[in-house]
């Protein structure tokens, strides 16, 4: 049984356990067959077309995945799509981008302006699946590494063209720092959510700490007091 057949048996248990949303993993196809989709060669292959030796994803066909999805929404469960948009493997040749230089001590830092770079990224397009798969919402993945101007059009673009004004997405900023944090929060206007990962280290440091923890201190510095409506609250994940 694949993954995806799997999670659509368990669709009926989730529904009875109140659950009402879940994040699925990426469903794209990945550089090697036991990839799990963070290694990204082709995101519009879904498990729908022969490449890197297999038609399925480690996760199941495309068939598969659009059914599980329709069994979740049939059961009143929203399926979030893991978006790997910045991660690129297993390419079958180099092509010419534009990219800019960064600091290999920090990746945030510019060092040069735009310019023309030749890299293995350049993949065989054999096809992409339907416009939807009728997931409702995306998780974005390591969007510091991702140019802001770009996701917030695409995320306004998927609201526009999938007739979904509320679709739901929330992004992940690794990092403990809510200041770093905030800008990316101002600048997506209200249309992503954030994971709370300072949240999720003071849930740490109380775990640690435990009766020595002072737990009013608990949202000190964190997405959730900055901007409660844009935090989404987790106590721990895969990162």
């Amino acid at each position: 049984m694949s993954w995806w057949r799997h999670f659509e048996s368990e669709v009926p248990n989730l529904a009875a356990l109140g659950v009402t949303q879940v994040w699925l993993p990426p469903p794209n196809k990945a550089m090697r067959k036991e990839g799990q989709g963070y290694d990204a060669y082709d995101l519009w292959d879904l498990g729908e077309f022969y490449q890197k030796g297999t038609i399925a994803t480690r996760w199941g066909t495309k068939e598969e995945l659009v059914r599980a999805v329709a069994a979740a929404r049939a059961h009143g469960i929203d399926v979030l799509i893991d978006a790997i948009l910045n991660h690129k493997l297993g390419a079958d040749r180099p092509e010419k981008f534009t990219a800019v230089a960064v600091d290999p001590n920090n990746r945030l830092k510019e060092i040069a302006p735009e310019s023309e770079m030749e890299g293995w990224t350049a993949f065989d397009f054999l096809g992409r699946g339907d416009k939807t798969t009728g997931g409702a919402g995306f998780r974005f993945d390591a969007i510091k590494h991702m140019d802001r101007r770009f996701l917030l059009q695409f995320i306004k673009q998927v609201r526009e063209t999938s007739g979904r004004p509320d679709l739901f997405s929330v992004a992940e900023y690794w990092s403990g720092n809510v200041e770093l944090i905030k800008p990316y929060i101002r600048a997506f206007e209200g249309l992503v959510t954030f994971f709370d990962v300072p949240l999720h280290y003071n849930l740490h440091d109380a775990s640690k700490a435990g009766s020595r923890y002072d737990l009013r201190k608990i949202l000190d510095r964190t997405v959730l007091k900055y901007r409660p409506g844009d935090a989404v609250t987790f106590v721990d994940n895969h990162e």
